[in-house]
């Protein structure tokens, strides 16, 4: 769902320019949040789990960071 967002697709050049702790401090976590709500809507039963696990919901999301940012600069 990341890669085929267009707003994630504007996100290259500004993981290019910048350095990991910039990108997951301040455009990811927005858009990790939009996605996965809608990911939500889209099937409760499977996300429940991480909106009811403060420490998974955090753990996933450092991790999509991380392989999203590294997808970006990778072109």
């Amino acid at each position: 769902m990341f890669m085929n967002d267009t707003e994630v697709k504007k996100f290259r050049k500004y993981a290019k320019d910048n350095n990991p702790e910039m990108f997951v401090k301040s455009l990811f976590p927005e858009k990790f949040k939009d996605i996965v709500v809608q990911c939500f809507m889209e099937n409760k039963v499977t996300f429940e789990k991480l909106f009811n696990d403060p420490d998974f919901y955090e753990k996933v999301k450092d991790i999509m960071a991380d392989e999203l940012y590294k997808s970006l600069r990778k072109d």
